[in-house]
């Protein structure tokens, strides 16, 4: 039997993935309710992961 689960470690700890992070439309950055406009690659301590805002791999 295959599981197909992540571990933690699999899952990046960037900027995209975190629920203090909202796309700004038309633009390839974030804004963070913590640090302000932000890359979706950059992370920080107050990262925290949502499960909605990750896109797996395909």
């Amino acid at each position: 039997m295959i599981h197909n689960e992540y571990t933690k470690d699999d899952i990046p700890q960037i900027c995209a993935n975190c629920q203090f992070s909202t796309e700004i439309s038309g633009m390839e950055y974030f804004l963070c309710e913590k640090k302000g406009v932000v890359e979706p690659t950059d992370n920080c301590k107050k990262y925290k992961f949502d499960i909605f805002k990750y896109k797996p791999h395909k």
